[in-house]
């Protein structure tokens, strides 16, 4: 994806690391040693250093939670479009994890799209290696944009029926 707006997505992207190392409601690195949820199966992998750690298998989330995750999906896509600076905060501080909502509003105006969303949000496949630790349940949505553009965003969800982004990157 080039542009004038993937430049400005490269930076947020190189920040997925430490979103992902955060719960959506706690900006400090979540534990390592946390066990999953008992509704998660757990196999182990070994770490660099040979020590042994659990590692969440990824759950399909139901049908009404994929539809619920497509809303914020498409809720977190308009507010990262929204060029209102007050509306934009109030929007993304609804629809993302507080890291990520912090690190969209200090986006330069000029650098968010001229855009709309084209189309409803499609579930795509997350890979394994940029599956938040903490989320196995985290989903990727492609959001086409009218631009001739596309976002993937990455949502986790926020401990009851909500989901929030986690992660945006331009779409290959």
């Amino acid at each position: 994806m080039t542009g004038r707006w993937g430049a400005g997505l490269a930076g947020v992207t190189a920040m997925i690391g430490l979103v992902a190392g955060c719960a959506p409601d706690d900006p400090t690195p979540a534990p390592t040693t946390t066990p999953p949820p008992a509704s998660q199966s757990v196999t182990t992998q070994s770490s660099p250093a040979g020590v042994k750690r659990p590692t969440p298998t990824p759950l399909q989330p139901s049908p009404s939670a994929s539809a619920t995750a497509a809303a914020t999906a498409r809720d977190f896509v308009t507010a990262w479009l929204t060029t209102d600076p007050v509306d934009r905060q109030q929007r993304l501080a609804d629809t993302a994890v507080p890291h990520l909502a912090q690190l969209l509003t200090q986006t330069d105006p000029a650098e968010i799209p001229d855009a709309r969303i084209a189309g409803a949000p499609r579930e795509v496949a997350l890979p394994d290696s940029q599956r938040p630790e903490h989320a196995a349940d985290a989903v990727r949505f492609h959001v086409d944009l009218s631009d001739g553009s596309a976002v993937l965003v990455d949502l986790i969800p926020d401990g009851s029926d909500h989901w929030l982004a986690a992660a945006i990157r331009a779409a290959d």
